[in-house]
């Protein structure tokens, strides 16, 4: 998670000067290409490590439910 973390500080500071110096391209690529994917990726094993993730409230509320209708 820090890997991840320590890219997105350097993607977003490569990025900012790429947009000062005026190359859309560059900025765009590191926005589009590393910054969302690495973004995406912290979140996603922030949820797993917090036990928050969509399968585990899934599970939670089917395992509720057959509570219920016991």
């Amino acid at each position: 998670m820090q890997a991840h973390e320590l890219i997105i500080g350097a993607t977003r500071e490569a990025a900012r000067g790429a947009a000062a110096g005026g190359d859309d391209g560059t900025n765009d690529l590191l926005v589009s290409d590393v910054l969302r994917v690495n973004e995406l990726q912290v979140w996603f094993i922030s949820e797993q490590l917090a036990g928050a993730g969509i399968a585990d409230k899934e599970e939670e509320a089917a395992r509720s439910a057959a509570k219920a209708h016991a």
